[in-house]
């Protein structure tokens, strides 16, 4: 079990993506899988060059809808890989709807996206016996988990008519924002089962 963990970013088999007990590191990778890397390394540049297009396409896009909000790119990075292309969601703008029942309407509009960090890390079981960290809030992080909406990097290796989609179908949930069903007691997320 131990080896594991160290090997598979600190999680447990079967375990959740996003459930770390030890410190995380990532061994995973095995020779046929570097093999077929370096080959796909060849063609990284151009990739690399289409998501950034594609963030900076949807960056502008979403710039103008209501009820979401672009994550504004690092100055001090030169270039961002865009593994996740990440949007923060503002309920008070969809009718109270959660960030959740959000992601569900964009899922059912067929665009890949998902929730991205359920809770911050300092809630991750790895330090549940730290009471240096299990004593402490972060409540910046708190609510950045809460609101942040992800598109897999995937989504921006599409075409324009393909980040059009994802665009127009957060327009149709805004302006019909009124029919998404508000789960009783407002938001549905938590921060997790490991809070202290």
């Amino acid at each position: 079990e131990a080896c594991i963990q160290y090997r598979s970013c600190g999680r447990k088999e079967g375990e959740a993506w996003y459930v770390h007990y030890v410190t995380p590191l990532n061994y995973r990778m095995v020779e046929f899988e570097a093999a077929v890397l370096l080959a796909q390394l060849e063609r990284f540049p151009e990739q690399l060059a289409r998501r950034q297009q594609g963030a900076a396409y949807l960056n502008r896009g979403l710039g103008e809808i209501p009820g979401v909000r672009p994550v504004p790119p690092d100055p001090r990075n030169e270039v961002h890989g865009y593994y996740w292309f990440l949007f923060r969601h503002d309920a008070a703008e969809f009718g109270g709807a959660p960030r959740d029942l959000f992601v569900k309407a964009l899922e059912a509009e067929g665009i890949p996206c998902h929730i991205g960090y359920p809770w911050p890390l300092s809630r991750n079981p790895l330090f549940r016996d730290d009471p240096r960290i299990r004593e402490l809030r972060f409540p910046v992080a708190e609510r950045l988990c809460a609101e942040t909406v992800v598109i897999p990097h995937q989504g921006l290796l599409g075409t324009q008519a393909d980040l059009d989609d994802s665009l127009r179908a957060i327009e149709k949930i805004h302006a019909n924002a009124s029919e998404l069903i508000v789960p009783a007691g407002g938001q549905s997320w938590s921060p997790g089962p490991f809070t202290a």
